[in-house]
C-alpha cells in the first residue's frame, strides 16, 4: 500500500493588478475566516490571510495532490469573489499574473502567522518594495 505523508507550508504574496481600497480590520478578520473555511472545502489548510491595498499575504498548507499554481488560481478567484460579494472591489478588479511563494518550515509557522497578521504595523516602517527586497534576498531569488 502506498503511503503519502506531506506538509508543505507556503507563504504567498499576491499582487492585485489594480489597487484596492484599504480594508477595515473587521473586514480582514472576516476575509481570513471565510477563506479558511472555503480552503478546507477545497482540501487546503489556510492559516493566515491579510490583504492590503497593494498586496495580499496568505499562509497555506499545500495538499500533495494540488500544484502550487492551481492553489494560487483558486485563491485569487475565491478572494476576488469574496471582495466583490462584499462590495470591497469593483467589477474590473483582477490580480497580476504570477505570484511570490516562499517555503516555510514548521518551526517558523508562528513567526510567519504573526508577520502576516501585523502587516499594517510593518508597512508603517517599510514599503512593500522594501519588504519584497528582504524576501528576495532571504530566499536568494535575485536573478
Amino acid at each position: 500500500m502506498e503511503t503519502i505523508r506531506s506538509k508543505l507550508w507556503v507563504h504567498l504574496v499576491l499582487i492585485p493588478a489594480n489597487t484596492l481600497k484599504p480594508l477595515k480590520a473587521q473586514e480582514n478578520i472576516l476575509l481570513d475566516q471565510d477563506i479558511r473555511m472555503a480552503s478546507l472545502k477545497y482540501g487546503m489548510v489556510t492559516e493566515a490571510v491579510h490583504i492590503l491595498p497593494g498586496h495580499m499575504h496568505v499562509l497555506i498548507q499545500l495538499p500533495f495532490y494540488k500544484s502550487l499554481p492551481e492553489a494560487v488560481r483558486w485563491l485569487k478567484q475565491t478572494v476576488t469573489r469574496w471582495l466583490k460579494g462584499n462590495g470591497l472591489a469593483h467589477d474590473g478588479f483582477t490580480w497580476q499574473k504570477g505570484f511570490n511563494a516562499f517555503s516555510v518550515s514548521a518551526s517558523q509557522l508562528p513567526a510567519v502567522r504573526k508577520y502576516i497578521k501585523t502587516q499594517p504595523l510593518l508597512h508603517m516602517r517599510r514599503s512593500f518594495d522594501e519588504e519584497m527586497e528582504v524576501w528576495i534576498r532571504r530566499y536568494d531569488l535575485i536573478a
